[in-house]
């Protein structure tokens, strides 16, 4: 016979089997039950009650909750308990005699005992559908969910193990004694003591199977593992494994049939709660290690249904029973309807299409993760091309950019200043600022200082962007400085500290911590957050995107400056005014896209600060120099210290990624120590050799290395001279009119007859740079010097960002595919000196 044709036969004989074993068990009940209506539990010798049936006899003589029934028929409960544990024979006989009687129980009511007469009845069919309504819907339920699986005709083995499941979770629900205490079970007249053990033996072991059924559905879903297929011993193990261990634990118990079910009770409780969490561990293992796709869909809801009704199942039932003797509900009934929710995901992943349609649920997932891998597959292509392509397209701006801006601006060298005397004229706080913590006189720099006036006004959130070590911190604390709450506290926080912590802790200390929390370390009554402790000041987050998302969730009302929970239990929610200034030294928007910054706070901060690197104001980096070098003095206790021509020229061309102004106030303190134990007043080239990359020290011992402004001195004493107005090779007319216009190009182009867009002379310069690197040993000072040819700082400073830019473009593209565009646009004269440029940076 085939495994259909066997499957075909086995549901209609279980179906049979249930049929006959719900007629025994409730047909009797139905007829004939005289009921009582009481329901409680056995405690040292009393019946506490715990409910009382409506209109049932009980009720009808004034039974309440909490009552204690201390005799029933003339026997105390603890002799009829003790006469059920030694003699259940004549127990059952005993109790039988009541049927249609009055029965006289004793109860005791606050401490005074009183005698109760109940006339005993039979139950009616609408009670037992009340009691009993939920339990048995439950097993048609099941009993239907078998008949679908039967006539859907798969032939898997899981609809074998889920049609058991069914089965065994039927015989387990079908018998109830509710309302009718075990030592009243005898009131059924056609019930002798052979039925009452069957349907407590059956409710035991069935449930135990059940579970073990559940353990092999695990086992097996989604992921079907070898070992179960080719051993039929590993399955049988797996399916009794529960009933097992509950032989096991009741092994010991010796005496009458009535502790062993006491025990098997408490026993079931610990047992089943394992297996339960067990089995979960097992479904959610199974399906984060399938490699199936359509098993993962399949069971995925068989997960979700099976964790609902496993927490349900355990918090309000089991584990309330286990350590506190009694449950959260009533009524086990109430968590059938959880409950339902597996066997119904179990039938529907089983028949797949057949009769729920669940193909096309797996098949609309599939068609969402189909169109997905096209998107990508159409991202991916080409994306080398577009890269360089954008790449490309930004170094030609930032040119454009930069050409744009000499032509525009005005070069009068006292702009900047003047715009910086007028600031500091409208807010004297400023000049404060500038002298002892943002140095710098770029015209990068004014511009910052402008951003953190207009960022100081109000109360609209700050976010401030910049790399390690450009003065993130500084910014903040002059944000504060120059707005209306600079009297008030002004707090910093970093958020590093909680990227890996307990998100807890970071709450707790954003917005408080309740009083009577447990914590170690904080005081018992709790202690004040962040955001109200800062009310009407400044609060600073540095790496704010080092929070946890949840807590950057709780953020963005405090942002928008509307109420907010200080912590549950400090009482209502509470509207403080506070200034907040974030940073963060990764771009916002890439953030945002890796999911390490919330896109909506984001969008809540109204000013940006964005701070140039160190690199790209090199300007600046004589000023930074003289005020570290001042600082290093006073905490070495020495004399202030000059800086060489040489060691200058280093620290200008040193791109400052691993921390921009702490890695130069970091590399300054070296090379003084090295001077200090030189016996030397100046700093030297070779001193900054290892801590700056540059001129070898080599090199720098061929040329002594002079204090900067003394260059025609070294020249003298080295043998040689160079003319800074040298010209340079292959320069031409372009470089003369270039310097005539104090190197202008729009003024250039139009003295030389150029067109104003055909950036033709920007080239040319660009040329020029290249060939006096080469004629100048690459040192960018010195070639510098040589094509403006005068002392104007602010044109020394102009040409040598320029050709810092024109190197880093070399250096990035030196062996890449695209190295070939340099020459783009480039005059075929300075072409050998942008090859050497590349052999150059290919050998270094």
């Amino acid at each position: 016979m085939n495994t259909n044709a066997q499957h075909k036969i086995l549901i209609p004989a279980l179906l049979l089997v249930l049929v006959l074993y719900g007629a025994l068990v409730f047909h009797p009940v139905a007829m004939k039950n005289h009921v009582i209506g009481l329901d409680g539990n056995l405690t040292n010798g009393r019946y506490f009650v715990s409910g009382v049936m409506a209109e049932s006899p009980a009720a009808q003589a004034g039974i309440q909750l909490a009552d204690e029934i201390v005799s029933f028929g003339g026997r105390p409960i603890a002799e009829l308990t003790d006469w059920y544990v030694k003699d259940i024979s004549g127990y059952f006989d005993f109790i039988a005699n009541w049927r249609g009687q009055t029965v006289t129980l004793e109860m005791s009511r606050s401490g005074k005992t009183s005698d109760v007469s109940i006339n005993l009845r039979i139950i009616t069919l609408t009670e037992i559908l009340v009691l009993f309504g939920p339990r048995i819907l439950f097993c048609l339920f099941l009993i239907l969910m078998m008949v679908v699986i039967s006539l859907s005709g798969t032939r898997s083995r899981e609809a074998r193990i889920f049609t058991a499941f069914y089965f065994f979770a039927v015989l387990w629900l079908l018998p109830g004694t509710r309302f009718w205490p075990d030592f009243g079970f005898a009131l059924v007249p056609d019930v002798v003591q052979g039925l009452f053990r069957l349907q407590v033996i059956t409710s035991i072991i069935s449930l135990q199977l059940s579970m073990g059924a559940l353990l092999l559905v695990s086992l097996r879903f989604p992921r079907k593992l070898p070992l179960l297929d080719r051993f039929r011993g590993i399955q049988a193990t797996a399916a009794i494994l529960p009933l097992g261990m509950l032989l096991l634990a009741t092994l010991p118990v010796s005496g009458s049939y009535y502790e062993f079910v006491i025990k098997s009770t408490f026993a079931r409780l610990w047992i089943d709660s394992i297996v339960l969490v067990c089995t979960l561990v097992l479904f959610i293992w199974n399906y984060r290690t399938c490699e199936s796709a359509l098993h993962r869909e399949q069971s995925r809801w068989i997960i979700v249904s099976y964790a609902i009704a496993t927490i349900m199942i355990l918090c309000l039932w089991t584990l309330p029973i286990v350590i506190f003797g009694k449950s959260l509900v009533g009524n086990f009934d109430w968590l059938l309807i959880p409950i339902a929710l597996l066997p119904l995901s179990m039938t529907l992943a089983i028949n797949n299409h057949r009769l729920f349609g669940i193909h096309g649920i797996v098949g609309y997932r599939l068609k969402v993760l189909e169109s997905r891998l096209n998107r990508e597959k159409l991202h991916v292509q080409n994306r080398d091309k577009r890269i360089k392509d954008l790449d490309d397209d930004l170094n030609r701006l930032r040119s454009e950019l930069a050409d744009f801006t000499e032509n525009e601006i005005s070069t009068d060298s006292s702009s900047p200043d003047s715009r910086l005397l007028d600031l500091e004229n409208r807010f004297p706080q400023l000049r404060d600022v500038r002298k002892k913590r943002l140095l710098g006189a770029s015209r990068l720099w004014t511009g910052i200082f402008e951003e953190v006036i207009v960022a100081s006004f109000g109360t609209v959130p700050v976010l401030i962007f910049g790399e390690s070590g450009t003065g993130k911190t500084d910014i903040a604390r002059a944000v504060h400085q120059l707005g209306d709450r600079q009297d008030n506290l002004y707090r910093e926080i970093s958020c590093a500290q909680f990227e890996h912590a307990d998100p807890a802790i970071a709450l707790g200390r954003i917005f408080g911590i309740t009083p009577n929390h447990g914590l170690a370390n904080v005081p018992r009554e709790g202690q004040v957050g962040l955001l109200e402790e800062c009310a009407n000041g400044t609060l600073f987050m540095d790496d704010f995107d080092c929070l946890p998302g949840n807590v950057q969730n709780l953020m963005l009302y405090p942002l928008e400056g509307k109420p907010f929970e200080p912590g549950i239990g400090r009482g209502p929610s509470r509207q403080v005014s506070v200034k907040f200034i974030l940073a963060t030294n990764r771009s916002p928007e890439d953030l945002v896209i890796h999911g390490k910054l919330r896109g909506d706070v984001l969008a809540r901060l109204g000013n940006r600060i964005i701070l140039p690197p160190l690199r790209d104001r090199p300007e600046d980096i004589p000023i930074l120099v003289s005020h570290f070098i001042g600082l290093l003095a006073s905490e070495m206790d020495c004399e202030k210290f000059g800086v060489s021509t040489m060691a200058m020229s280093m620290l200008r061309q040193y791109d400052y990624r691993n921390g921009n102004a702490r890695q130069l106030m970091s590399a300054l303190r070296q090379a003084m120590g090295r001077a200090i134990l030189e016996k030397d007043s100046l700093i030297r080239a070779d001193y900054l050799a290892g801590s700056i990359p540059g001129k070898s020290v080599e090199s720098a011992a061929q040329q002594p290395d002079l204090p900067e402004g003394m260059e025609g001195k070294r020249s003298e004493r080295s043998g040689h001279t160079r003319d800074k107005t040298l010209p340079i090779t292959g320069a031409g007319n372009e470089l003369d009119v270039l310097r005539r216009n104090n190197f202008r190009i729009a003024a250039s182009e139009k003295e030389l007859g150029l067109s104003l867009k055909s950036r033709t002379l920007s080239n040319h310069l660009r040329g020029i740079c290249i060939q006096a690197l080469q004629e100048h040993d690459w040192e960018v000072h010195h070639a510098t010097l040589a094509i403006v040819g005068s002392g104007d700082r602010r044109l020394v400073r102009k040409i040598e960002s320029k050709m810092i830019r024109y190197l880093d473009n070399i250096k990035k593209r030196t062996g890449d595919s695209s190295e070939e565009k340099l020459y783009n646009n480039l005059p075929a004269r300075y072409h050998d000196a942008l090859s050497a440029a590349i052999t150059t940076f290919r050998n270094s």
